[in-house]
C-alpha cells in the first residue's frame, strides 16, 4: 500500500503559539508560497528520493496506465512511457560527470517532479526567521509528529493509492540512486536548512537525508 504524500506547506496567520487563535490557514501546493513577515509556517517534508519515486509512479498511473490525464501536460505522456520507471530516468541523468541536459529537461516536464522540495522552500527559508516556523512534519514519522506537535491522533490516510506498485518501480540501482541524490541536491540543502532552523529530531532528519 503506497501513501502518496509529496509536499504541502501550511501558513498560519496570527498564530499565538501554542494555543492561541488561528485567524487564517492557507495550504500551499503546486505554487510558490507567499513570504509573509507576520505569519507562521508548518512544513511537511518527505525524503526527496522516496518522494520522487512516489511522484513518478503516481503520474505514470494517471497519465500512462489509466490515461486519465494523458493530455493534461504537453509531452508528459511520451516522457513517462519512454522511461517507464524512475530508475531508468535517474540512470541517464549524468554522462560521466556531466548532467545530460536533455534528460534533465525530461525530468522537469513530469508533474510533481518539477515541483520538488526546493521549489517550495527556496527562497522561503532564507527570507523568514526561525520563530516563524511553527512545526516541521516528516512524512516518514507523520502520525508520530502529529501526535507530539498537535496532541491529536491522526486516523485518516491521505492520498492513499490502493493499486499495488511493482517492486521494480519503487527501487533504484546504485547509479540511479547516486545520480538522483546528486540531482536533488537543492532539496537536501533545504532539509538541512529546515533542520538548522527548527531542530528536527535527529532520527527524523536521518530518514530525510538517506
Amino acid at each position: 500500500m503506497e501513501i502518496n504524500i509529496w509536499y504541502y506547506l501550511i501558513i498560519l496567520e496570527k498564530l499565538n503559539i501554542p494555543l492561541g487563535v488561528i485567524t487564517k490557514i492557507l495550504t500551499v501546493h503546486l505554487v510558490k508560497p507567499p513570504i509573509y513577515n507576520n505569519s507562521h509556517y508548518a512544513i511537511v517534508l518527505r525524503n526527496p528520493i522516496k518522494r520522487a519515486i512516489s511522484a513518478f509512479n503516481w503520474r505514470f498511473k494517471l497519465v500512462v496506465t489509466d490515461q486519465i490525464q494523458k493530455n493534461r501536460f504537453q509531452n508528459e505522456y511520451s516522457i513517462l512511457a519512454k522511461y517507464e520507471n524512475l530508475n531508468n530516468l535517474a540512470e541517464r541523468l549524468y554522462i560521466g560527470n556531466e548532467l545530460d541536459k536533455k534528460v534533465a529537461n525530461d525530468f522537469q516536464k513530469i508533474h510533481h517532479l518539477k515541483e520538488n522540495i526546493s521549489f517550495y522552500l527556496m527562497p522561503l527559508l532564507d527570507k523568514i526567521n526561525k520563530d516563524q516556523i511553527f512545526a516541521v512534519f516528516v512524512c516518514e514519522n507523520l502520525n508520530e509528529d502529529i501526535r507530539e506537535i498537535l496532541g491529536v491522533d491522526n486516523k485518516s490516510n491521505v492520498h492513499k493509492n490502493d493499486d499495488p506498485i511493482p517492486e521494480y518501480k519503487k527501487t533504484l540501482s546504485d547509479s540511479g540512486y547516486k545520480n538522483l541524490k546528486r540531482y536533488l541536491s537543492y532539496d537536501y540543502n533545504c532539509i538541512k536548512k529546515a533542520f538548522e532552523l527548527k531542530n528536527i529530531k535527529l532520527s527524523s532528519y536521518n530518514k530525510l537525508i538517506i
